[in-house]
């Protein structure tokens, strides 16, 4: 494995869509298009395997008035928030809709606008361990991709490649089946991505998460008060 940088990218991208720094492309729009893909190669990824990336935001509750927090600014998904992580006391809260969260005595989470907000207000008091998926870096001109990504530097400069074709209105088809393939006829370099991120780091299959309540696991000295 090994990270791949911005310039090798452009310059192989160029390469491929015959468009070279001479054109109207300019090197600012370049590095656009460098992150466009690096933004497709990450989110393909995640939506094989969501534990690929994930940070941890701590979210600590004073105030029933305000049972909330701002998301981070890299935020993309949330894979859980988790009352007392950690603890004895630990707490995996289910996402409740507005309605169904405000009703209940137990505890959940629920996304509004740019907040997480824990529910049922009165019971929200406490700290919380938001894990979720950041969103792909933005890449500059002297970076480098993420040091796993890297092998998929094909997918990276097709998709340079196609968009700078766009750009230029000039025929991408054949980039296009490169990348993408044929459903049921050709294969793209897309499915050697999803492949790998399905298969990530364990050659078993992924088992069914149980999302019973604790009590009912044989578990209840770690059932939260």
């Amino acid at each position: 494995m090994a990270a791949v940088t911005v310039a090798s990218l452009i310059a192989d991208a160029q390469t491929l869509s015959d468009i070279g720094l001479s054109s109207f492309i300019s090197p600012a729009e370049w590095l656009t298009l460098v992150n466009d893909a690096y933004r497709a190669l990450w989110s393909t990824v995640i939506g094989a395997n969501p534990d690929f990336r994930v940070s941890n935001q701590t979210v600590t509750i004073t105030n029933t008035a305000t049972p909330q927090a701002a998301l981070p600014a890299d935020y993309m998904d949330t894979r859980a928030v988790i009352r007392d992580y950690g603890s004895q006391s630990e707490e995996i809260l289910e996402r409740e809709q507005f309605r169904d969260a405000r009703q209940t005595n137990k505890r959940s989470y629920r996304l509004d606008g740019v907040n997480l907000v824990i529910e049922p207000y009165q019971m929200s008091i406490g700290v919380y361990t938001h894990r979720y998926n950041p969103d792909a870096p933005v890449l500059a001109a002297p970076d480098s991709t993420d040091v796993e990504l890297g092998r998929f530097s094909e997918f990276l400069k097709l998709h340079i490649a196609i968009k700078a074709r766009i750009k230029d209105e000039s025929p991408s088809e054949s980039l296009m089946d490169l990348l993408w393939g044929q459903p049921g006829r050709k294969r793209g370099a897309v499915d050697d991505v999803r492949e790998w991120a399905a298969g990530k780091r364990s050659a078993d299959p992924d088992k069914p998460e149980d999302v019973r309540p604790r009590r009912n696991r044989g578990w209840p000295s770690r059932w939260p008060a």
